[in-house]
């Protein structure tokens, strides 16, 4: 049984609406497979760069691919931007799934959250496609905090995918600051991600609130 937010879910009643959204969702989930397979391959044949899903990146999108390296004792990803994430001494072992099937995955070194130690961990597609999600978000929300900040909106803070800045609003002095022109500069994006769409919504008041 899933629970959260007061909601009882039956197991059979959570496996029918993951299904229906892999079925609707089909490149997400290819997406998802073709990241771990290209991981995969990069750490069984070290010194070789594996692209994830090539066959379903569209025209224009050469020089923007996610792919993998294994160099020394790391697997880096690397991103449409050109920066990198890394995973240290990466590895092939098999697990247990939750459904009783044995499968190969990728382990590597990582930090823990709760007892900041080191230990072994591993990965998959989904949570691959996690990592490189919000990797891809923090580098285009650092594009447009340079962008905004070059403008004359100073940034005092930045909270998920938020983008604070204080401004002192004196007609007078010839300082205005309208909302509109803010939210332009983050809206655009750089040349890598030539194509994305961005939605920005903004907001301005005297004190912060979410």
């Amino acid at each position: 049984m899933a629970r959260g937010y007061g909601v009882v879910v039956s197991d059979a009643l959570a496996e029918e609406i993951k299904t229906a959204w892999r079925e609707a969702h089909p490149n997400i989930v290819k997406y998802w497979y073709g990241l771990e397979d290209a991981a995969k391959q990069a750490v069984t044949r070290p010194g070789q760069e594996f692209i994830a899903s090539p066959g379903t990146w569209g025209p224009g999108s050469k020089g923007r691919y996610v792919t993998f390296l294994v160099k020394g004792s790391f697997l880096f990803c690397k991103l449409p931007s050109g920066r990198v994430l890394t995973y240290p001494y990466p590895k092939l072992k098999p697990i247990m799934t939750p459904w009783g099937e044995e499968k190969e995955q990728i382990h590597y070194m990582s930090v823990d959250g709760k007892t900041r130690k080191w230990q072994e961990t591993h990965t998959y597609g989904g949570k691959l496609a996690e990592n490189v999600t919000q990797a891809v978000s923090r580098d285009i929300l650092a594009d447009a905090m340079l962008r905004v900040e070059a403008h004359g909106y100073p940034i005092v803070m930045h909270v998920h995918d938020e983008i604070v800045a204080e401004v002192i609003h004196a007609p007078e002095h010839g300082h205005t600051y309208d909302l509109k022109p803010f939210e332009t500069l983050i809206a655009q994006v750089p040349a890598w991600a030539s194509g994305l769409p961005i939605a920005v919504e903004g907001w301005k008041g005297k004190r912060y609130r979410k």
